[in-house]
């Protein structure tokens, strides 16, 4: 077989393979089997059904987003290449983490970088370091560190049992959102009191030493609707074994033996999450905390093996809006003030490198010592305003201001600003050798769009926003989409827009630091994207979309390692990509509904003319839902990954596909209080491994060259309570 084939086909490794496929392909047969669940199908969509007894139609309905535009639309109206997951979706799931509820997503996927083992939503092939090209929002409020562009490096986004549904675009979202929606946007919609309705208590217990717990209330009095969510999780992860490391290479080099390879990551953890909601006529005041400590470094902050430090991250943030829904006949208005504060602290020392490590200037007896900590706020004021006068179009307009500002830096070190040993741990804070400064930055934007149905049958949006920011000036990006219903069954739509991502403190202004070097005359990275999308309704219990995209990012920003060993940020070139994403829900029948998607990327470093790497050219998502019997559901899913190509720098052959199936038992309405959900993940152990940083120009290997382990074979449970 041709070696182009090869790379292709779902299962490469022969009869392993196809006995895997020959597993899940009876278990969805066996499923089809005309079994009475003594259930009936329901007149509209019910939150209390499970998807799998959903008619399709109503199950299309409720997938409405208004992150395309700002207004409620279905997904076949919506001026995007748009997806929704529901609370629905991450039960049937058996989803716990964030991370794991997006796998379901086409053309999105979750990857962990190198450095501590964070989470990255890769979408569509835009891969860097810490992920800051896709925007995720909470309730439509940015939730990106200003330091690094991430959302706090580990910390991640939210529990998953607060979660309502998850509104995501994949493509630019500038014209809407501005900085940093360039490969695409996720908004969490979080629980209200109307989606908790009372008490509802629960606790989880699973592998790797996980522990969940969580407490929801809410109360309704008169036009007074209130709730607060807490949740609980606390794991040791999973520590499977790194087998070399950075310090591996340097004890070949320098003839020492520091490392501490082989040796599992650290991925301990605890998290607590505390949501607070109030709603009252107009207005709504929302207040969060999340946080994490006890937290791990993962495969290490310098990818050396790392296992006694303990870093502490938290996220506050409170939120009052205020929403008239008729100012006049014509007009309504929103407005809202956000403000949002993380930090990062150190519990324990953090070790870049290992004891007895040398980095060619002297030994470090107790290893080489960094604890960089910080502080940030943002705060955020949008007003935005729909005049709906003119006859068949929808005018929307905003405008608003942002501040950030890292108002506070610590670090303690025993090195030099030349990677010396210095005699002991010294503070270095308010002083030449911190490893950044500290900044702020305000920007101002404003932007119009105008929906206008200009036929029964033709919407065509047109939207543009303008944002100036005081550090690096200001930047345009239009939008236009049109979307043709052209039959009730089907709707194609043509989409352009473009975005941009501005550059992180990280990258601006990092210094004194043996891992990453920032520089402070890095320009924006642009993006221009064009695509193409069907949606299909064959029957009313089949339904499917296609999606073509091309796109260009100029001037996108990475480490890059110099001849002299420094990783400095750069505008490193232009990437492009090809690729389409097909998705489908089809119900064989009334007790049965599958859902799958499958999304290809070709990606091209246009300075290199090769893939731009780190990212699967293809992808494979199946799940089946079968209700069995009277509130019992079984489902099964497979996230099939292909082979992912490695940077253009990196000399070693492209990452294997992998393949994990796993599967969930749900029941509900046990004594008709308790619901019960069991799980295993990757039921057949498969090797699972995310690709690794390559070597720089004057290395011969990667830091970490046999890639990055994933989590093998797992087990959880959990109850819930609803009073």
């Amino acid at each position: 077989m041709p070696r182009t084939i090869q790379r292709y086909w779902p299962f490469p490794d022969g009869q392993r393979g196809c006995s895997l496929f020959r597993v899940l392909l009876f278990s969805f047969c066996a499923a089809l089997c005309p079994i009475d669940a003594q259930s009936t199908e329901p007149d509209s969509a019910d939150d209390s059904k499970t998807l799998a007894e959903l008619p399709l139609e109503d199950l299309i309905k409720i997938r409405i987003t208004s992150i395309a535009t700002g207004t409620r639309k279905s997904i076949s109206e919506a001026p995007a290449v748009a997806s929704v997951v529901t609370s629905q979706d991450i039960e049937e799931a058996g989803a716990t983490t964030f991370e794991e509820a997006l796998e379901m997503v086409p053309g999105l996927h979750v990857a962990f970088s190198g450095q501590v083992g964070a989470p990255k939503y890769v979408i569509r092939g835009i891969s860097t370091l810490f992920n800051p090209q896709t925007l995720v929002l909470i309730n439509g409020v940015p939730i990106t560190s200003i330091v690094r562009g991430d959302r706090s490096s580990r910390m991640g986004v939210l529990p998953v049992k607060m979660i309502s549904k998850i509104e995501l675009i994949r493509g630019p979202g500038s014209a809407l959102y501005g900085a940093d929606a360039l490969a695409g946007v996720i908004n969490v919609i979080t629980k209200t009191a109307s989606d908790i309705q009372g008490t509802k208590a629960g606790g989880g217990i699973g592998s790797f030493g996980t522990h969940k717990a969580w407490l929801f209330h809410s109360e309704e009095i008169g036009e007074l609707k209130a709730s607060i969510m807490a949740d609980y999780r606390d794991t040791k992860g999973h520590r499977k074994t790194i087998l070399e490391d950075a310090q591996t290479s340097l004890d070949r080099a320098l003839g020492t033996s520091a490392s501490l390879a082989p040796g599992p990551m650290s991925l301990i953890e605890k998290g607590l999450a505390v949501f607070l909601d109030v709603e009252k006529s107009k207005w709504r005041l929302r207040g969060s905390y999340y946080g994490k400590s006890n937290l791990g470094s993962g495969p290490g902050v310098a990818q050396a093996l790392d296992p006694k430090a303990r870093e502490s991250l938290s996220r506050s943030t409170i939120e009052l809006s205020f929403h008239e829904p008729e100012i006049s006949e014509y007009w309504n208005f929103t407005s809202r003030l956000a403000y949002f504060h993380g930090k990062q602290e150190l519990d324990k020392d953090l070790t870049i490198f290992p004891p007895g490590a040398d980095l060619g200037n002297g030994v470090f007896p107790d290893g080489m010592i960094g604890n960089p900590e910080f502080w940030e706020r943002q705060i955020r004021f949008d007003n935005s305003a729909l005049y709906t006068g003119v006859e068949n179009h929808g005018i929307r307009g905003g405008a608003g201001y942002y501040f950030g500002h890292l108002y506070r830096v610590q670090e303690s070190k025993n090195f030099t600003p030349s990677f010396a040993p210095l005699p002991e741990l010294t503070d270095v804070t308010d002083t030449a050798s911190i490893y950044i400064p500290e900044k702020s930055r305000n920007s101002l934007y404003g932007y119009i769009q105008d929906e206008w149905r200009f036929s029964d049958n033709w919407e065509l949006t047109l939207g543009a926003r303008y944002d100036h920011y005081s550090d690096f000036g200001g930047t345009f990006n239009p939008r236009a989409a049109l979307v043709w219903t052209t039959t009730p069954e089907l709707t194609a739509k043509l989409l352009y827009g473009r975005a941009f991502r501005s550059p992180t403190f990280a990258e601006l202004y990092t210094m004194n630091n043996p891992i990453n070097i920032g520089n402070p005359n890095l320009d924006p990275e642009l993006i221009d994207v064009y695509e193409l999308a069907w949606l299909y309704q064959f029957t009313s219990a089949w339904h499917a979309g296609l999606n073509l995209f091309h796109y260009e990012v100029s001037d996108l920003i990475n480490f890059v390692r110099d001849p002299i060993g420094t990783v400095t940020a750069q505008n490193s070139g232009t990437q492009t990509a090809n690729g389409f994403e097909f998705e489908t829900k089809f119900r064989p029948h009334r007790n049965f509904f599958i859902t799958g998607n499958y999304s290809f990327a070709k990606t091209k470093d246009e300075n290199s003319g090769k893939p731009a790497g780190d990212y699967p050219n293809h992808q494979l998502y199946l799940r089946d839902d079968w209700v069995f019997a009277p509130n019992w559901t079984w489902s099964n899913q497979l996230n099939w990954v292909g082979a992912q190509d490695r940077t253009p720098s990196d000399p070693r052959a492209a990452l294997n596909s992998y393949a994990r199936v796993d599967v969930i038992l749900r029941r509900s309405g046990v004594f008709r209080k308790f619901d019960f959900t069991a799980s295993i993940r990757n039921v057949f152990d498969a090797d699972i491994r995310e690709p690794s940083s390559g070597p720089g120009p004057t290395a011969t290997t990667a830091a970490i060259p046999h890639d990055l382990p994933q989590a093998g074979r797992s087990i959880y449970t959990e109850v819930s309570y609803n009073f």
